[in-house]
């Protein structure tokens, strides 16, 4: 048994790496480690049944990690296609 405690902590540690992976040009290191956070945000959402300050906050953290993987996921897209857009990292 693996408490939600520390699954959300390993959840923020992968989405902070993520982002910092992302700020330092590695887009698949960002993606990877986004991926990862995201799969343990919604492996928690679904063991979380509560509608407290726990749930709300792995709701956040979800919806930063989602805006986050689809910025990575777009700057990969547009690099292969040389296409240059500007967007705003949330």
């Amino acid at each position: 048994f693996v408490s939600i405690l520390y699954l959300l902590s390993q959840a923020r540690i992968r989405h902070r790496l993520g982002v910092a992976l992302w700020a330092c040009g590695q887009a698949e290191g960002a993606r990877q480690q986004l991926v990862a956070a995201s799969a343990l945000l919604v492996a928690l959402r679904g063991r979380s049944r509560s509608s407290g300050p726990r749930s709300a906050r792995i709701a956040s953290l979800q919806v930063a990690t989602s805006r986050a993987l689809q910025t990575v996921l777009v700057s990969k897209y547009c690099r292969k296609f040389r296409i240059t857009i500007k967007l705003p990292f949330i």
